[in-house]
């Protein structure tokens, strides 16, 4: 329980602090005494900068892989923070019946390809209704009846039970438990995600580490229903992140979110691609700037890929079927006036010069912002 009011915030900092020590010093284990803890309180409170608050790097130790795991790791990757598992897919294709009489097979997705690596921050886009949401479902192994083709794990076959474990899934709407405070949340996700693996101590400082990377130690005694929508986007990453799965997939991580707590949601998701982590999410249009911050861009139309590579080269692209981008315009958004027919009928060409998924010579990142802006001419 925190106290009254009316102690001086100092008192407040050290109950909470020794609080969290007792817990942490029952089995004699913890490296921090309370003695240090007190001293570290007696300091004058300042209240931090906005890049104080900025996101750390996590570096979390992974939990112990299974044999099975082990066979698909190299003595380079043994040694990373995150063993990196590359996604690929291959003539992809799903439908769905359709229709209460004559029921006929509408297809969702059409023999599409594509591979998403680790350390990439990989976007899917697409207007509403092009099958973004449904090829995530796949790929995260939740939607397996009327699917055809061929996910790899590091070029080999899926094997579904065991990339189960080593995913995580974060929904659009985030069901969290409003009774509970961050604290406690973060420690039913440890202790059901990790169980036994690591000692009580290593998982109190999984989550304190955890917290502080995502601007979410300062609200730990907060309850949940409390929080703001950004900080529940963010509560609901840190769920997951306790197991240190090394595939993340988030459904539209930016809705609901205003331009500024969009930009801070989508750079912890950067952060935790570059520390090794394959990341997934579906957006629909991003703002200029969020739109910068991806990796690698996977544009689906009419459940067709109709681009696939860097965001720096798709003016380029755009440019070489004489697609030009006006000048001070947001390629994200150019691209899906496209896919929507806002320029005449281009999907085709599209998917043929991307070979639906194939081609991956706009992977490259040798194009810069100079070359892109470059290649943009007034309308």
């Amino acid at each position: 329980m925190l106290p009254s009011h009316s102690g001086s915030v100092s008192d407040v900092m050290l109950t909470t602090v020794t609080e969290e020590a007792a817990m942490m010093d029952n089995s004699g284990q913890s490296d921090v005494s309370k003695k240090d803890l007190q001293e570290e309180c007696s300091s004058p409170v300042r209240k931090k900068s906005l890049a104080d608050r900025r996101p750390v790097g996590l570096r979390l130790q992974p939990l112990s892989p299974s044999p099975s795991d082990s066979e698909c790791l190299t003595d380079s990757t043994t040694k990373r923070d995150v063993k990196p598992l590359d996604l690929g897919f291959r003539n992809m294709k799903h439908t769905v019946k359709t229709g209460l009489v004559k029921r006929e097979d509408k297809v969702i997705l059409d023999d599409i390809n594509g591979d998403f690596r680790a350390g990439e921050l990989t976007a899917i886009m697409g207007p509403s209704g092009a099958g973004k949401s449904t090829l995530m479902d796949i790929l995260a192994g939740y939607t397996t009846t009327n699917v055809y083709g061929k996910v790899t794990v590091n070029g080999r076959e899926r094997d579904i039970r065991r990339f189960r474990r080593q995913t995580a899934y974060i929904m659009q709407d985030h069901n969290l438990q409003p009774v509970l405070t961050v604290w406690e949340a973060m420690h039913f996700s440890a202790n059901l995600k990790i169980g036994s693996e690591l000692s009580k101590t290593k998982k109190l400082v999984r989550i304190r580490q955890i917290l502080e990377a995502i601007a979410l130690y300062e609200v730990r005694k907060t309850r949940t229903v409390k929080l703001s929508g950004g900080q529940k986007k963010r509560l609901a990453i840190a769920l997951e992140l306790v197991n240190n799965p090394p595939i993340m997939f988030f459904d539209e991580p930016t809705s609901g979110l205003d331009s500024s707590t969009s930009t801070q949601c989508v750079s912890i998701l950067k952060q935790l691609a570059q520390e090794g982590r394959t990341i997934i999410c579906t957006i629909h249009q991003p703002s200029a700037l969020v739109f910068r911050m991806f990796d690698h861009l996977y544009a689906i139309a009419e459940g067709k890929c109709i681009y696939t590579g860097s965001v720096q080269n798709v003016v380029p692209f755009l440019m070489e079927l004489d697609l030009k981008c006006p000048e001070f315009h947001n390629p994200s958004d150019y691209l899906l006036e496209i896919s929507t027919h806002d320029y005449g009928m281009q999907n085709d060409r599209l998917v043929a010069k991307s070979q639906n998924g194939m081609c991956c010579t706009y992977r490259s990142y040798k194009s810069r912002n100079s070359s892109q802006i470059a290649a943009m001419t007034k309308v």
